[in-house]
This record gives C-alpha cells, sequence and structure tokens, in this order.
C-alpha cells in the first residue's frame, strides 16, 4: 500500500506544482492586460540549437552513457524605451518554455524577424519586466491541461491503492 501511495504522489505533486504555475501565469497575463505599450525593436532574432540529454537526466543507452537529442532555442531579445531609460528582453509571451521543436522555433524567429517594430507591453511599476504578445494562450492552455492529466492519473491510482489495500 505505501509503495502505492508514493507512486501515485509522484503523479499529483508535478501535476500541482505545473497547475500552480498554470495559475501564476494566468494571473501575470490578466495583470499584463492593464499595463502600457511602447513602440521597440527586434535587435535579435535567431533559432539556436543545442545538444541537451534526451528524457531527462536519467535516461542512458545501454553501455550507460546519457541519451542526447538535438533542442531548438529561438532567441529573440528586443529592445524599449520607458521614460528614457533602455531596457532589454528576451520574454515573448506569458508561459513560455523553451527549448522546443524546430518549427515551433522557426515560427517565433520568422514571427519577429531582426530589426522589425513591435508593440512591447511593460509593467509599469517594474519596467524591465515586458512581453511582446499577451494573447498567446496556447503554451498556458497544453500546461494545465498536463498537469491536470497527471493529477488524475495520481487520484485514480490513490483511489485504487486505497480501495485494494492488499
Amino acid at each position: 500500500m505505501f509503495f502505492g501511495v508514493v507512486i501515485a504522489l509522484m503523479f499529483i505533486t508535478p501535476g500541482l506544482v505545473g497547475i500552480s504555475r498554470g495559475i501564476i501565469t494566468a494571473l501575470q497575463r490578466l495583470r499584463s492586460k492593464k499595463w502600457r505599450g511602447v513602440e521597440g525593436k527586434i535587435v535579435e532574432s535567431e533559432v539556436k540549437s543545442a545538444v541537451v540529454p534526451r528524457g531527462g537526466r536519467r535516461a542512458s543507452n545501454i553501455d550507460g552513457s546519457i541519451k542526447m537529442t538535438v533542442a531548438y532555442i529561438p532567441k529573440v531579445i528586443y529592445e524599449y524605451r520607458v521614460h528614457t531609460v533602455p531596457y532589454q528582453s528576451n520574454q515573448l509571451f506569458w508561459g513560455q518554455e523553451f527549448p522546443v521543436d524546430f518549427n515551433t522555433a522557426d515560427e517565433l524567429v520568422e514571427r519577429y524577424p531582426k530589426e522589425s517594430k513591435v508593440w512591447v507591453f511593460y509593467d509599469p511599476e517594474n519596467p524591465e519586466i515586458a512581453v511582446l504578445d499577451r494573447q498567446h494562450l496556447k503554451p498556458l492552455m497544453q500546461g494545465i491541461f498536463k498537469n491536470a492529466i497527471w493529477i488524475l492519473i495520481g487520484l485514480m491510482l490513490m483511489a485504487s491503492v486505497i480501495s485494494n489495500p492488499e
């Protein structure tokens, strides 16, 4: 029974952490609706690649070597000014997580080409916090859905363990 509860908690805990992050991101998004906007400029826009462990840190080959894969990171940096003070940021939207697949990285880089003008939304109380897209919901919704599934699996495992305590 103890082992079953531990396994169930291994699903529930990351799900709760992820849902918490999603709620915080959603609150940031709502708060940013009131932010001011200024014109900015993309100063760097390219897809970077990096070789990273595949499947997390514990993934290894039969010989003990770590499985590696190529990850793609859209590197988009923009600059803007608030009351003559210059700022730079790489935060495109709330809930962004990188690395991603090449197509997603390439889409973001194409959406924000170098030297293009953009509208930057910044926190008036803390102008170095800014985003380009306050509407981007896809990663936020995907994260909340994925974490809800983790919690559901954990709760189903927990219910199974409790109803069959062998």
